[in-house]
């Protein structure tokens, strides 16, 4: 498992390799962000300070043609909680991200004004960002699609709830996909970073392309006869609404008491 860590305050960038025993241990970018925050985040630090860390993950088979592992994790101090905090989003990007030849980023520090990175398979740049700032994010991702080329590259950005340090900030990318959970984006404004851009075409290694392909087809099959792809394709997240209800699964209610205080609408 390849880790990159970027040091904004320093403006610097190392690479490492995580120990086998690590990776088999916490499969996937979810288990290995997650021992990071536990390691290098102490308990007291506040979410909005540099002293927290921003962590992007991708799993183990994203790049390769395996179904729904075209999604990045964020995982980070949550702002809005004061917990652990995770959020995920599909698109584009994540392949982008494996691209660059690494799985996990470790976003440490702040910088000292606006800035915006660009990750490539062997280097990090350090742009300004003065003129994005107060950009939404669509003009963002636009603005630097057009600076550094659209190919073999996927954007991560903040609009001006980030900016502003709103506790539920958002972290947007393919123009329509979010971050959306816990406050993603409010971490990101607080280290003065507007945005990634991801680029690069390394391919995964894999060990097996044969039993890959078999494995895949197996679950596309699986998929297309599946009730619930047939549910989100024809309605969408809606579509499962009367049944979260239903199980009572709406924190509509989730006070000092914590989340068993949930009740049906």
């Amino acid at each position: 498992m390849n880790v990159l860590r970027v040091d904004l305050r320093q403006r610097k960038f190392s690479k490492e390799e995580v120990d086998e025993s690590l990776e088999i241990a916490f499969v996937g970018g979810k288990g290995l962000a997650a021992w990071f925050l536990l390691n290098e985040v102490d308990e007291k630090v506040e979410p909005l300070t540099p002293s927290n860390r921003l962590v992007f993950a991708v799993g183990p088979a994203t790049g390769t043609r395996f179904p729904t592992a075209n999604r990045y994790g964020v995982f980070f101090k949550s702002p809005l909680t004061g917990i652990f905090g995770e959020s995920y989003s599909g698109g584009h990007v994540a392949h982008w991200m494996r691209g660059t030849g690494r799985e996990v980023f470790v976003i440490t520090g702040k910088a000292d004004k606006p800035t915006y990175l660009v990750i490539k398979e062997r280097e990090v740049e350090f742009r300004s960002a003065d003129s994005l700032w107060g950009q939404d994010t669509f003009a963002t991702e636009d603005a630097i699609k057009k600076d550094e080329g659209e190919k073999n590259l996927g954007v991560v950005c903040i609009g001006s709830a980030g900016e502003n340090l709103v506790r539920f900030a958002i972290i947007e990318n393919d123009y329509w996909r979010c971050a959306g959970r816990t406050g993603a984006g409010a971490v990101m404004g607080s280290k003065n970073l507007k945005a990634i851009a991801f680029q690069g075409d390394k391919e995964p290694g894999v060990h097996d392309q044969d039993l890959l392909r078999e494995v895949v087809d197996e679950a596309l099959n699986s998929i297309k006869e599946s009730r619930t792809t047939k549910t989100f394709r024809e309605y969408g997240t809606l579509g499962i609404l009367d049944a979260v209800n239903e199980g009572g699964l709406f924190p509509v209610s989730t006070g000092a008491r914590g989340f068993q205080d949930t009740w049906k609408i």
